[in-house]
């Protein structure tokens, strides 16, 4: 039985015990694979993604992935998007091909949108939790419905007459036997229910076949067949082309093959015989066009592919043909053997088994060749009908006797016969060796007759030459009528029919002979190895000519035994291939087909979709997304695919060790791929487009001719294996979305990982390479679902990585490593020598040279190595150093220092590039390799010198400890003198000969190594796991102003500062996600800001995705940046309603409230939209945190006065950080920096920074600089800060026309004056550095971030007396009050004199903290106090 559970209830809510229903589930499918009858595949909606990794992997190790799948639909909301769900879930559920649906617990609390429709084709079955339910659709359909008590049993058996209702225990094993058992009696009457002898009405059937009279064994057993069919069906005969049928068959109508091509669709059964012979060949594309039944009576069809190809048929039919069916393996093979042994070695046929609507075989050896070309599941389905046998006569004897006589054989004559054309592979020169040998051959009455037609070639040339000699003894008929065919079949006392290199084929003549009761003898080959033993003589497959030779002799000498074998061998055939039996079970295999074929669901499932009266899809676009769902939903089917992502390599193929290592290990599965799995080189371009075959680049890699395709878009299925063994680091990080599709579609995930260095070791790689390729784990480890390391100890420190981080799987991810190929040979090594290669070699001959393997990097220890080897040739120590490797990145200064060294081409030798070839000179060479890298994912070259013998000075690391154990000679230390310590020691056991010895240290070939692979990605052989559990809540932080476009105002240089600390900081606890507001596609919603995430780090964003936001329970969502009408109109359609009902909690910062409280200072209406956004986030924020507890006054306020009806949020205080550099300071001085920093130190000069608008004070301050200026004093006002409001009107822009006239005409400017606009990090530093006193003007701040800037350079303050500079500076400031020009300018001179006399006020006692302690204290705030962190 096949059960399909709809598990849809524990993904939308709707089941009352969601973990009650899973346990159930799960022991059904234990107790099915116990039992070992029952088959059980699990349906997930994939709708409710967020679900189906939880759910996957609740049956790992119950049941394989294959059989837990998930449907797409269409999202919900439109009439047509709600009917389209409907019928393709109904589509997905009846391709299944399901005996029964269980649908248990979607009834209990039924959800909006829920797909429950009863599935006609399979027994409807409900389950329900312990809740009453109301009567349905579904209810009123289900053939059994269970339930949770007896009270619900009685109630619900009243009002469903035709269910059947059973009470099943809450324990989840007793509760799987109970439905089991209720299955098995629901189900069994409809499996067992016969076809009737005669339908009421005909259906129309096309039957192509070959014809009697064609000479093709397959044409008369056709004639055969359709006697038996007629009854059942109305018949009409699709010819082959230019053939005409007996004159028996006038009966029935016929068809050529160009007017079926057209009509096909017009019949309601279509049956195929398909054979490996020329008689076939319009067949294939009459099957593309209209699926049906095929009957396949010979397993390989490539002699006919080719001819289709040879004849000019069909072009490419045979290498389209053999790479559909087999892949590259396939073509790889016809590439290094040629066509006839491809023909001979692969079948060939899997377009004809995908295209039919069923298979018949006449053996099981077929359904076992079918498993072991196309794995596990490939014949699933199929049906195996006896090979009909009819026609044998009513009178044995008589008509022997008659037969004898018409062929003139005489009745004491004994007739050894072989029946079929004669061939290498019938084994007829065996047959002949085997007569020639035994004592028949001494009998004058004694004859062996090879009835059939002679093969043409070399073979049966040399058959009939070797026969010409033996007189009359043995003969070969040529090709016989049917009548004669009988007459010998009647005629014969023993029968021999051998076999080799079968095609799949049942053999008929073995049948005949037993059908006419000739005593037979067979070699167990093939299909014939099935026939049971008792009714033939059945030698073993590779027997001797001796074995056959006695059987002849036994069965010639005992004509009882004879005589007994062959009506045997006549009842057999009776009671098993008898026509009438045979024909009932072709009726029963035809109806089944056309009743659960994938063909005819689909059919029926696009009628539904297209049904009159039915929605229609809006636009072109929902056809095209219908038509991908369709694809999608297709069941999986065999074989298997082994997708391996080669994206670098096929775009851009450096040669660099990596694309070496892919390039050795594609080859390796290639030649041997796993069994059941085809072997698909794949690629991306990344930003989320569609993997595709790597079909063109594979072809050129594997050479050979190859058919003409393109490289379309993966087709994905539940089961294929996805290995992403490619480093293409920012292409998979742009696919993380459809990688995840990919995972939740039930394709097994799986990545290599080379190396953590960039990670590990930052300071060795460009700037930039850690984000990305720290981008890159985070995918691999969030889709993944394994990972295998090039060794054991880069998977220990993906383990130890992972530990550090916040958990983002709620599955365990596996962990495997494997070892790499080391023989060069397999990867197409180079050839060639350098110019100076016998100098560099006689340099190697003449004192001991350390060689060094790798491109110039700063991890690999080159210039360590250098400056020892300098050490060295001062004391005087005779060696020579070879640096084998090309300058790779921040490495100019040693690549300078070994093209210029002294010792260059006498002790030193630098070659940035040489071929295999002279490496593996230098190799054999060399006194010793040096391997000095402080980190390598696995260290091929240490291999590669133990090929050669050549010993090994390494780096004390724990992968090289990994690769070469005892046989390599370690040292430590960083130091140049380290090194040369330790090269002096290894040179001093040289000379005693006693250095570790490398040539035991173990290695791969690329073969071994590819198999390492597949045994851990396809066998699942790993050896640890990273646990999977809660996942860590995201820290959602709004940044949807600063990732527009970034100002770089006051708030936007604190959003930065703040999210690039939160993004450093080391924690399990949270995620931290940098989000955006967006009203794209008509709907506000956030996304991840990913392109703004590498604005900030300064990396590339090509190709980023910035996808949507999910959220769930315990996410918090913290909005520093200030976006209002945005912010107001998303609160407005409910989504921050609708996060904190999800769990979310919703948090905004509050940098001040300016706008409604000085509104004059401000654009008109600043103050409606800033109090609309104020009240939006008031109503919908968990927490208002403010920037100082001035600012949480002032808001609690303004709340208690304008929103005193509704409860208010909570309210805290969290200060800014002050360290410029924690913002990613912009960097860079104009020309005349200098000039004007010199200007600013050499007189007292008053800094103001700060965005020129109305109340930052600058009109006073200019008046007060002036008064200044009139009576002679010498100071100087800086002003750094650009133009505010640029956006708006001048009309709306308040004083800050006036001021920028103001400034730009002033006479001081340039002089006394200097007006510093949109200046870098670095200048600002610098400004602040040469100034004597910060001026702080403005008529109100939120917090006052340059008071604080100002302290940590210990510059002295003057500030305004507003309540929020005396929290942020205390008694740290000089304060005043008034806003004329004279009153400051009262103040400045008063500082001046406090100035003069050394007693100004000092800021260096301010308190201020770090945006890493802002951090801390906001994480602390969003998510509870955390004593300690996990260090990143």
């Amino acid at each position: 039985m096949r059960l399909v559970i709809d598990l849809q209830s524990c993904q939308n809510g709707a089941a009352h015990d969601r973990e009650g229903v899973l346990a159930q589930a799960r022991a059904l499918a234990q107790q099915a694979g116990q039992a070992g009858k029952h088959t059980v595949l699990v349906a997930m909606a994939g709708r409710h993604a967020e679900h189906v990794d939880a759910l996957r992997h609740a049956f790992d190790g119950v049941l394989p992935p294959e059989r837990v799948l998930s449907y797409g639909t269409p999202a919900p909301g439109t009439p047509w998007s709600d009917h389209a769900a409907r019928q393709l879930r109904l589509g997905f559920l009846a391709s299944l091909d399901a005996d029964a649906v269980y649908m248990p617990g979607v009834l209990d609390h039924p959800q909006p949108g829920a797909l429950a429709d009863p599935v006609p084709s399979a027994l409807n079955v409900a389950g329900i939790g312990n809740v009453a339910v109301a009567p349905g659709p579904l209810l009123e359909q289900a053939a059994l419905v269970f339930v949770g008590s007896s009270a619900e049993e009685r109630r619900l058996g009243a009002l469903l007459p035709k269910a059947t209702v059973v009470t099943v225990p809450l324990q989840p094993e007793a509760a799987a036997t109970r439905i089991w058992a209720a299955l098995e009696n629901a189900v069994k009457p409809r499996t067992q229910a016969p076809v009737s002898g005669r339908m009421s009405e005909k259906p129309r059937l096309a039957y192509i076949s070959p014809l009697p009279p064609e000479k093709s064994g397959i044409a008369d057993y056709s004639a055969e067949v359709i006697a038996e069919l007629e009854a059942h069906y109305a018949i009409e005969l699709v010819l082959t082309p230019g053939a005409v049928p007996d004159a028996s068959l006038a009966r029935f109508p016929v068809r050529d093959a160009a007017w079926f091509m057209q009509h096909g669709d017009l019949f309601d059964r279509i049956v195929y015989h398909f054979g490996n012979s020329n008689y076939h060949k319009h067949m294939f594309a009459l099957l593309e066009r209209h699926p049906g039944i095929v009957v396949l009576h010979d397993f390989y069809l490539s002699g006919v592919l080719d001819n289709m190809e040879r004849d000019g048929d069909v072009p490419e039919a045979f290498l389209n043909a053999l790479y559909a069916s087999h892949g590259h393996t396939g073509m790889r093979h016809h590439a290094e053997h040629g066509r006839n042994p491809t023909i001979w070695a692969y079948p060939c046929n899997l377009p004809v088994l995908k295209n039919a609507a069923g298979v018949i075989v006449h053996s099981d050896f077929s359904k076992r060749l079918a498993e072991r070309w196309y794995g596990p599941g490939s014949a699933d389905g199929w049906r195996t009908l006896p090979l009909l046998r009819g026609g044998a006569p009513a009178d044995p004897a008589a008509f022997r006797a008659e037969a004898r006589q018409a062929l003139g054989v005489g009745n004491d004559d004994y007739i050894v016969s072989a029946f079929g054309m004669l061939g290498a592979t019938k084994l007829n020169d065996r047959l002949l060796d085997a007569f020639l040998a035994s004592p028949l051959a001494q009998d004058p009455r004694c004859r062996l007759v090879f009835v059939g037609e002679n093969e043409s070639g070399p073979y049966g040339r040399e058959l009939a030459r070797r026969i010409s000699e033996l007189g009359g003894k043995v003969r070969i008929t040529g090709f016989v009528s049917g009548t004669d065919y009988a007459r010998w079949l009647a005629a014969s006392d023993t029968a021999v029919q051998l076999r080799a290199q079968t095609r799949g084929e049942t053999s008929a003549s073995v049948l005949d002979c037993l059908l006419y009761g000739v005593a037979t003898v067979i070699n167990a080959h093939g299909a014939s190895a099935d026939l049971p033993g008792d009714v033939l003589v059945k030698l073993s497959d590779e027997f001797a000519t001796e074995d056959l030779a006695a059987a002849l002799a036994r069965l010639h000498a005992d004509a009882p035994a004879r005589l007994a074998l062959g009506e045997r061998a006549r009842a057999f055939v009776a009671s098993e291939h008898g026509p009438a039996q045979v024909g009932r079970l072709y009726v029963e295999a035809i109806e089944h087909f056309a009743r659960h074929a994938r063909p005819v669901h689909y059919r029926r499932m696009l009628g539904a979709l297209a049904a009159h009266g039915t929605p229609r899809p809006p636009n072109d676009g929902a056809l095209v997304e219908l038509a991908g769902l369709i694809a999608g939903n297709a069941p999986p089917a065999a074989p298997r695919q082994l997708l391996v992502d080669i994206s670098a390599l096929v775009q851009t193929d450096h040669k660099t060790g990596i694309q070496r290592v892919v390039r050795s290990v594609l080859l390796a599965m290639l030649k041997d791929p796993p069994p059941g799995y085809r072997v698909e080189p794949v690629y991306s371009e990344g930003g989320m487009r569609s993997y595709r075959y790597a079909r063109g680049f594979t072809f050129r890699m594997t050479g050979g001719q190859a058919p003409q395709l393109e490289d379309a878009p993966v087709e994905l299925a539940a089961g294929d294996i996805f290995l992403g063994l490619d480093l293409a680091s920012n292409i998979t990080t742009q696919n993380e979305a459809l990688l995840l599709q990919m995972r939740r579609r039930g394709v097994r995930m799986w990545f290599v990982v080379y190396d953590l260095l960039p990670l590990l070791l930052p300071h060795a790689f460009p700037y930039g390479t850690g984000k990305y390729y720290g981008d890159y784990v985070n995918t691999i480890t969030l889709a993944a679902d394994g990972i295998v390391a090039i060794s054991r100890s880069v998977a220990q420190e993906l383990h130890d990585l992972l530990a550090s981080r916040p958990n983002r799987r709620a599955t365990p991810l596996k962990l495997g490593y494997f070892h790499l190929g080391a023989d060069i040979d397999a990867s197409a090594p180079s050839a060639g020598l350098p110019p100076d290669a016998e100098q560099v070699l006689a340099a190697v001959a003449a004192a001991p040279t350390l060689l060094m393997v790798g491109t110039l990097e700063p991890r690999k220890g080159q210039a360590q190595a250098l400056a020892a080897f300098d050490l060295l040739w001062e004391r005087g120590v005779e060696a020579n150093l070879v640096i084998v490797g090309k300058n790779g990145w921040l490495m100019d200064a040693l690549a300078k220092r070994l093209e210029t060294h002294p010792q260059r081409g006498t002790r030193l030798f630098w070659l940035p590039g040489v071929s295999d070839e002279m490496l593996t000179r230098l190799y054999a060479n060399c006194a010793a390799l040096l391997a000095a890298s402080e980190g390598e994912g696995f260290g091929l070259p240490l291999i590669e010198a133990a090929q050669k013998c050549l010993p090994v000075i390494a780096r004390d690391i724990p992968v090289f400890r990994e690769v070469a154990g005892e046989h390599a000679f370690y040292f430590d230390g960083k130091e140049p003198a380290q090194l040369a310590s330790a090269i002096k020691a290894w040179l001093a056991l040289r000379r005693a000969g006693s250095v570790p010895a490398s040539s035991r240290m173990p290695w791969l070939t690329w073969q071994q190594s590819a198999q390492q692979l597949v045994d851990a990605v396809v066998h699942g052989r790993t050896h640890a796991s990273v646990e999977g559990g809660d996942i860590a809540p995201q820290l959602l932080v709004d940044v949807s102003a600063v990732a527009r476009d970034d100002l770089k105002t006051g708030i936007q240089r604190v959003v930065r500062a703040q999210l690039f600390e939160l993004l450093r900081l080391p924690t399990t606890r949270f995620q931290v996600h940098p989000v955006y507001l967006t009203d794209e596609g008509d709907r506000w919603h956030y996304r991840y800001a990913r392109r703004y995430e590498h604005a900030l780090l300064g990396t590339d964003d090509h190709g980023v995705v910035d996808d949507e936001v999910r959220v769930g329970q315990g996410d918090v969502f913290y909005a520093p940046d200030f976006f209002p009408g945005a912010v107001t109109e998303a609160a407005r359609t409910g989504l921050y309603t609708r996060w904190r009902a999800a769990g979310v909690s919703v948090n905004f910062l509050i940098h001040d409230l300016l706008p409604v409280l000085r509104p004059e200072y401000f654009p008109p209406r600043t103050d409606a939209v800033f109090e609309s956004w104020m009240k939006a986030v008031a109503a919908n924020g968990d927490r208002l945190i403010c920037i100082s507890g001035a600012v949480a006054d002032e808001t609690r306020d303004w709340l208690q006065q304008h929103m005193s009806d509704q409860p208010l949020p909570e309210l805290a205080v969290v200060h800014h950080g002050a360290d410029i550099d924690a913002s990613r300071p912009s960097t860079g001085l104009p020309d005349d920096a200098p000039a004007v920093l010199a200007d600013i130190a050499g007189a007292p000069s008053f800094l103001m920074v700060g965005t020129i608008e109305p109340r930052k004070g600058h009109m006073q301050a200019l008046d007060a600089f002036e008064q200044l200026w009139a009576d002679g004093v010498d100071v100087r006002l800086v002003i750094v800060g650009g133009e505010g409001w640029k956006g708006l009107p001048d009309s709306q822009r308040r004083t800050i026309p006036a001021i920028m006239a103001r400034l730009a005409a002033h006479p001081e400017l340039g002089k006394r004056l200097h007006w510093l606009r949109g200046i870098t990090d670095e200048y600002l530093e610098a400004v602040y550095r040469a100034s004597a006193c910060l001026l702080v003007p403005s008529e109100g701040e939120g917090f006052g971030l340059p008071l604080i800037e100002a302290a940590r350079h210990d510059l002295p303050v003057i500030a305004r007396d507003i309540p929020v500079f005396r929290e942020v500076a205390g008694d740290h400031a000089h304060y005043f009050d008034g806003t004329s020009g004279g009153a400051l300018a009262a103040s400045l001179r008063e500082w001046l004199a406090l100035h003069t006399s050394g007693s100004e006020i000092a800021s260096a006692g301010m308190a201020w903290q770090t945006w890493a302690s802002n951090a801390r204290q906001l994480a602390d705030l969003l998510f509870g106090p955390h004593s300690t962190e996990t260090p990143a």
